[in-house]
């Protein structure tokens, strides 16, 4: 007896679900860990971008205090390295102006902390909005401009960043995609071998024994084939010496009655 089934439950289906799945799992931890690997990258690199430049601006405003005055170094140095700067003595107190290119004083992250780690004789680098901008304060070697304070926009690695997470996006797809695809084609080979199965066994049901089946690969759905085969070949010798003892014990019965009836 044969059971109608909706072609949801088909293996070719399920079974290529299940490679996109494996696929698409594996894509996204891959990217996980790709994503959170650039994202460590764009700060490191960032920062030291953002330091070096800094460090090449103290350099530069070092050898330019002893001929300048401090304001004029300071906006020279802004213009050249485009940075906002910001000069501090060894107080901590600001020595120029509280707005540089725009950008103030107080809107700058963590000055307090960049401050103290200079006047300590450290280097401070933090870099922020996915290391799109980072602060940097280094120590001057002044006898009054203790500490360079600098905020340095780099909207190069933001953009950086959304580029490398749409590609991430789209291997993942591409993964379900391609896990999918062979996925289907498996299912789909495995399937027919077993609805040839399927179709024999239905036919011996039936009483129809001479539908073989031939195994064309030795795994476990060929042994599987190999053994219904073996299966309906008995069962087809056994039917066919039923059938000749049935016929020889007709005749045996015809020829008792013609006895009989002489």
């Amino acid at each position: 007896m044969s059971f109608p089934m909706p072609w949801w439950y088909s293996m070719r289906w399920w079974l290529a679900l299940s490679f996109a799945a494996i696929a698409a799992i594996t894509a996204a931890a891959v990217a996980l860990m790709l994503s959170s690997w650039s994202e460590r990258a764009f700060h490191e690199r960032s920062g030291r971008d953002a330091l070096g430049r800094a460090v090449v601006g103290a350099s530069a405003l070092a050898k330019a205090l002893p001929n300048e005055r401090l304001r004029q170094a300071v906006r020279d140095l802004s213009r050249r390295q485009q940075l906002p700067v910001f000069v501090f003595d060894g107080n901590g107190r600001l020595l120029t102006p509280a707005r540089s290119r725009n950008t103030t004083l107080a809107s700058v992250p963590e000055r307090k902390r960049a401050i103290e780690a200079a006047l300590a004789g450290r280097p401070f680098v933090r870099t922020f909005a996915h290391g799109s901008s980072a602060v940097v304060a280094v120590p001057l070697h002044s006898k009054r401009a203790r500490v360079l304070l600098a905020l340095a926009h780099q909207p190069g690695y933001g953009a950086s960043r959304s580029d490398v997470r749409s590609h991430v996006a789209e291997s993942v797809l591409y993964a379900i995609l391609i896990g999918a695809i062979p996925g289907l084609l498996i299912a789909s080979f495995f399937a027919r071998r077993l609805r040839r199965i399927a179709i024999a066994a239905h036919a011996i049901e039936k009483g129809d024994f001479g539908r073989a089946l031939r195994p064309g690969f030795r795994d476990e759905v060929g042994t599987l084939a190999a053994t219904i085969d073996q299966m309906r070949s008995r069962m087809q010798d056994s039917f066919a010496r039923l059938q000749r003892d049935r016929t020889r014990l007709r005749h045996l019965l015809e020829r008792l009655d013609q006895g009989v009836v002489a």
